[in-house]
């Protein structure tokens, strides 16, 4: 099956879950107006209950759809030494924080520490 007829489906069946929702807190209305008290729970449950199944659905499709056209994130940490003012930025590596020491200086016997950790956006 292709994506589209997917789609397609998927939003048939939220189309057919909203209706049969609303038609479902509909009879609880109904029940009520007759003292019916434990049918108008149960069907005004299921309605509201398809409700948040649908709006669940349509948030996540949107927070996919919103993840597709992030540009990825390069992170870079940033190294000054503590001596000579000098400042390099290299690609992040795990166990980096801030304040962390690093490799001693290249152009003096100070020493590297980190100063700050900021992504770069790279747009694909």
């Amino acid at each position: 099956m292709t994506k589209n007829r997917s789609n397609i489906l998927i939003l048939g069946i939220m189309l057919l879950t909203g209706a049969l929702s609303g038609f479902f807190v509909y009879l609880g209305i109904q029940a009520l107006g007759s003292n019916d008290l434990l049918n108008a729970a149960m069907y005004i449950g299921a309605g509201i209950g398809g409700f948040i199944l649908v709006g669940y659905r349509i948030f996540k499709t949107m927070k996919v759809s919103q993840g597709k056209s992030d540009p990825t994130k390069e992170v870079f940490t940033t190294l000054e030494c503590t001596q000579c003012d000098k400042k390099i930025e290299r690609p992040f590596t795990r166990g980096d924080y801030i304040y962390k020491k690093s490799d001693p200086c290249t152009d003096c016997p100070g020493q590297m520490v980190i100063t700050k950790i900021i992504t770069h956006e790279e747009t694909q």
